[in-house]
Formats: C-alpha cells, structure tokens, sequence
C-alpha cells in the first residue's frame, strides 16, 4: 500500500499545557512537518497495531478497535499532541447519556495516554484488557495503559526530544497528573483494513469484521500473495477454501510452505497474543 505524504508548514516551538478535558482536537493544531523515521498503523481486521522506526516493524500490540455501528475509519492521519492522564468528559450520543465528567487514573475511559488523529479519535488506554484483540471500543483505538504510555513515550522521543525524560517519569507515575503536550513535528499513523496479510512466512487471514470484503476475501487473499512474490496458481486451492471457511469468525495462519505443499490439514492459530503470527 503506497502512503501519500501531505507536506506541512514548519511551525517551530514545543508548547506544554495542562488539559482538564477529553475534547482535545489536535487536528484544528497548526500544521508541522511529520517526523521521520516514525509510522504508526493499525490493520483494524487483525485488532493490532505495528510501529514502524525507520521502515522496520519494531513493535505488535494487541488493541481494540471499534464495534459495528462505531467503526474505526481507514485512512490516513496525524498525531499532533500526546495528552497525559486525560480527563473523560461524556460525548452527546445517546450511549453517554446520564455519565457524568470522570477524572484522570487507571479505570478513566481514555486510560493514562491518549494520541489523537481524528474528530473525536483517539489512540488511548483502557483498563478493559480482557477486550484487546476483539472489536470494543466506539472508534477509537484502545491499548493497555502500559503499552499506550510506552507508546507515547516512543512518540516523544521521535517528534518532541526537547521534553525531559524526568516530566515523563513523573506523568507516568502520577495518574492524576493531567498534561498536554503539543509535539514539534507530527506522527504518520495510518488506519488500514486488510484481512489477508503476509507476515514472516504465514499467511494470515482475519475476520471481515465490518463486512468489507465479503465475497472477495479470495481475490485480497490473491493479491496478498502475488504482491508477496508468491505464485498463486502454484497455491494447493483446497487449503484456500479451509482457511476462508475458518476465518470467518477468528484468525486464521498458514505457512506459505504448507499453503504451497499437498492437502494434508492446516495449523490453525487463533490466539489472542500481540505477537504476530
């Protein structure tokens, strides 16, 4: 999948300030340069999120992205700030109706960190880690509140380096400690929808969880492979067929050397890990 980069105006400065609610739109944010080195994507099918440092994957989290009805978006976007132990404060949707403002901790809906990239959008934590690797959340990315503040400090290190080390260690070990920080350049992170991928030798299939696909799961699958190198018409037709019958409600992995050898069964693999395949 090939990205397009819009350039953005240099706008020099870091600006700290304290944030004491949820409605952080950093996309109204003047726009900066994107920081190099530095992508962030999340396949919404797998439930995963990958950190990319210079074009190499060098991070796999088990998220939750959003249930039918709130489906996180594809595309692509720009993480323009970092809020620390955010506040909560109910959207006007009939699902908050009644819920009142909730302060910054471990059990607050957006977690210790939250990222965002779009209108409402958030790459944040959530104390609802039986969730991860299943759709949960009303848009939003969710993550482990210590994977989601590993993450931002990763964030901080690519795109906002002037901040010291020692206000990070005390925003983590202060829950309570509510702080926005506004990054010196921008962070790529890009929402795709792939429910075929190819991933150190496996082929790996995933739920079509917003009906996307449908009908031509098969053709992604092929395409997935010849644009692997893989010659399609060399694949064993039959273990195709067991793999979309098996995906359709669970992840589903392959070997490409099995997926090109002789019927003869298929290694299932369905676990829950953040570790792919």
């Amino acid at each position: 999948m090939k990205l397009s980069v819009r350039r953005l105006s240099v706008v020099a400065g870091l600006v700290i300030v304290g944030a004491g609610a949820g409605a952080n739109y950093a996309y109204n944010l003047p726009d900066v340069d994107p920081v190099e080195g530095l992508h962030i994507v999340v396949n919404v099918p797998a439930n995963r999120l990958y950190v990319y440092e210079n074009g190499e994957r060098t991070r796999t989290y088990a998220v939750s992205v959003g249930l039918v009805g709130y489906e996180t978006p594809a595309g692509s976007y720009t993480i323009r700030e970092v809020i620390w132990n955010p506040w909560w404060h109910p959207p006007k949707s009939d699902w908050a109706r009644g819920r009142t403002a909730e302060p910054p901790g471990e059990s607050n809906p957006m977690g210790r960190a939250k990222l965002n990239f779009g209108p409402l959008l958030y790459i944040h934590g959530t104390s609802d880690y039986q969730a991860l690797g299943n759709p949960a959340s009303r848009g939003c990315v969710r993550m482990r509140n210590s994977d989601v503040m590993e993450l931002a400090r990763l964030v901080h290190q690519y795109a906002s380096p002037k901040v010291k080390s020692d206000l990070l260690e005390t925003l983590e070990e202060s829950p309570s400690m509510t702080r926005t920080i506004r990054l010196a350049q921008s962070v790529k992170f890009t929402a795709e929808y792939n429910v075929a991928t190819v991933d150190e030798g496996f082929l790996i299939l995933y739920p079509d969880v917003y009906q996307r696909v449908r009908s031509k799961v098969r053709d992604e699958v092929e395409q997935t492979l010849r644009e692997s190198g893989i010659d399609f018409d060399a694949v064993n037709p039959d273990h195709i067929d067991r793999l979309l019958e098996k995906s359709s409600t669970r992840r589903v992995a392959i070997s490409l050397e099995e997926l090109l050898a002789p019927a003869s069964g298929i290694a299932v693999d369905d676990s829950e890990s953040s570790r792919e395949p």
